[in-house]
């Protein structure tokens, strides 16, 4: 099925899917009411059904043209896991979950959310910037995370995790497609490239850099559930002034300091971050240590943050324009090429 395709989503596989999570709904119809592309499929849903459970939500799935260039990286399979097993337990702002389903085998998967229309939230766009106080309130939910799952009993218990940047050392990963240079040059030549500062123009520096990044990400010893893609486009917040975060594919296990360098170098105006940066770090290290993980010295984890800042370029510069706008590219990989001119990873 594609991305343009939505005639497997019949009653019969919504009735499958919420049957575990409200066994007294009986679903006879299901309305589409349009859809999101990007780097997996958002259909909208209408269910005409009796019983118990909600009539609207998102099936979220990898049903997109560029859907199996992602697919081994398991990320269709992996997020209605992390829906089922592993956000129930750790107490964060998180669209409800209704039902899933994944093959590990075929890496494959579909998962139900809540509508959050319904609770008037605010999607945070790319061209947006987060204030620094509702990256301090982001910054809590991270730091509630990884100290909530960073033992070592708990990482052994969810095994399945994939360390971060696994597929670094593979020929043919999305990662080393990313990282080489005649990728790099292509994605400079666009619209994107332009809107970066002409030190960081270069894609041998920027493939260098990277590759350092994912290197020490190997090496990082400092383990915990990571969200994997915490930016600013994955983050809503609701009237009450609570924030959330969104779209839980990319969950990893690995080194904290690489969500919390991806978030605040992917939220916050060169401006803002050149001025709250060490405060914002010190907050996370501070919740941290609140939530039981002791933290380490400001110096220590700023050391950490700085060296995992090379991926919002490289990630950011080279999405295919299917994944995100290029105005979206343009802004985020621009904010990380600031960042890293600012940390000296240009001449490094």
């Amino acid at each position: 099925m594609t991305g343009r395709d939505f005639s497997q989503i019949t009653p019969e596989l919504m009735q499958t899917l919420l049957s575990k999570k409200f066994p007294t709904l009986n679903v006879k119809a299901v309305h589409t009411d349009g859809s999101i592309h990007g780097t997996a499929t958002k259909v909208k849903v209408t269910l005409d059904a009796d019983g118990d459970g909600p009539r609207t939500m998102w099936v979220k799935a990898g049903w997109e043209e560029s859907s199996e260039i992602l697919r081994k990286v398991g990320i269709f399979s992996r997020e209605p896991r992390v829906y089922a097993e592993l956000l129930p337990e750790l107490g964060l702002e998180v669209p409800d979950f209704y039902g899933a389903s994944w093959d590990e085998d075929t890496l494959d998967g579909i998962v139900l959310l809540e509508d959050l229309a319904e609770r008037k939230a605010h999607f945070n766009s790319p061209l947006e910037h987060l204030s620094p106080q509702a990256l301090a309130t982001l910054l809590s939910a991270l730091a509630r995370m990884h100290s909530l799952t960073r033992s070592t009993e708990w990482l052994g218990a969810h095994d399945w995790l994939r360390p971060l940047f696994w597929d670094s050392v593979e020929p043919d990963s999305y990662l080393t497609y990313v990282s080489a240079i005649p990728t790099l040059e292509t994605f400079l030549a666009m619209p994107r490239g332009a809107a970066l500062p002409e030190v960081s123009r270069n894609a041998a520096s920027i493939s260098a850099a990277i590759g350092r990044t994912a290197a020490f990400g190997r090496e990082d010893n400092e383990h915990c559930m990571l969200h994997g893609d915490a930016h600013i486009g994955n983050s809503y917040s609701l009237p009450d002034g609570k924030l959330g975060l969104l779209d839980w594919q990319c969950v990893w296990r690995g080194g904290w300091a690489y969500d919390v360098a991806y978030l605040i170098g992917s939220s916050l105006s060169p401006k803002d971050r050149r001025s709250e940066e060490k405060a914002l770090l010190q907050h996370y290290l501070d919740q941290r240590a609140c939530h039981g993980w002791p933290a380490p010295s400001l110096a220590h984890a700023l050391d950490r943050y700085r060296k995992y800042l090379a991926y919002g370029l490289t990630v950011w510069l080279t999405n295919m324009p299917s994944f995100q706008p290029e105005e979206f590219n343009a802004a985020v990989a621009s904010r990380f090429a600031h960042a890293m001119i600012d940390h000296g990873l240009f001449e490094s």
